[in-house]
């Protein structure tokens, strides 16, 4: 029960983030955008968003899993931030990078 408490809030506080972003999106605040995904990053999973980026999606499950099994809460939000770091990349003109991460969040969701 403790568990189902703790994913469900850990999905209200990445609604609230990704309404955030998405707002920064719109008025094309890449900058503030970029800067609350990564703030978002250090505090959610504990590395910058950077690192996330520059990872394979495997190596992330493999970074996010003990030897009592995967951290799924630590997965999705990688996947979220992820999805959002991709909309600001590819709002900002580099639609390549927007898919190479948003490739990577959609093997994130899957898992």
């Amino acid at each position: 029960m403790i568990r189902n408490d703790f994913i469900m809030r850990l999905i209200e506080l990445l609604g609230v983030f990704l309404a955030r972003v998405f707002q920064k999106i719109e008025k094309g605040d890449w900058d503030g955008a970029a800067e609350d995904i990564d703030k978002t990053s250090k505090e959610s999973l504990g590395i910058p968003i950077t690192i996330v980026e520059s990872n394979q999606a495997e190596n992330l499950i493999a970074l996010f899993t003990s030897p009592s099994g995967p951290d799924y809460s630590r997965i999705l939000a990688a996947a979220v931030l992820l999805d959002a770091r991709g909309e600001v990349v590819a709002g900002a003109g580099n639609e390549v990078s927007g898919v190479i991460l948003w490739t990577k969040a959609a093997t994130l969701y899957r898992f």
